[in-house]
């Protein structure tokens, strides 16, 4: 008639009651009542997630993030349409999302957050070929690297803008 449910110290779950969150439940044993019983009667879910995989991803994430319990253990990417961000996952990169609202678990790992706005065109960063070599980055930057032997023109919705130098160019 009852279940023993174990949250590891890795993982959180998200207790709902009626399709409603009720309390997030931290690393421990928890005793349910019978899984088809708990279901059926109280309409009762846990949710295990695992806090490993560093983003948080959840249907109900708008609704989650509200909640003070949560959003304490999140750190909430909320991008507009021009901007962009690189996710560092301790120290190395794990993520770059675009708009829309995003959730990191800022544990186990170290969370640090670079937004960038797409307006100001041009792209600088210190580790800017790991960003290029990122899986997806391509999607959101490009890169031209101009030989010293070249000058190249660069034109923007058909105006030109200049002339870029031997060197890697990001936009």
């Amino acid at each position: 008639m009852f279940a023993k449910l174990r949250i590891r110290k890795h993982e959180v779950g998200l207790w709902f009651r009626h399709g409603d969150f009720k309390r997030l439940l931290g690393p421990g044993s928890y005793w349910l009542l019978g899984r088809f019983f708990f279901r059926a009667f109280f309409s009762h879910r846990v949710e295990v997630i695992d806090r490993m995989a560093g983003k948080f991803e959840h249907k109900l994430l708008d609704l989650l993030v509200k909640e003070p319990a949560v959003a304490d253990r999140l750190a909430v990417v909320d991008l507009a349409d021009d901007e962009r961000a690189l996710i560092w996952k301790d120290g190395r990169l794990g993520w770059i999302v675009g708009p829309g609202r995003h959730a990191f678990w800022k544990e186990p790992a170290k969370i640090t957050v670079e937004t960038y706005n797409v307006n100001d065109f041009t792209f600088t960063h210190p580790k800017v070929e790991a960003i290029l070599g990122f899986r997806g980055g391509g999607s959101y930057l490009d890169g031209v690297r101009v030989e010293s032997h070249e000058r190249v023109l660069l034109f923007r919705e058909g105006e030109l803008m200049g002339t870029l130098d031997p060197g890697l160019h990001v936009y």
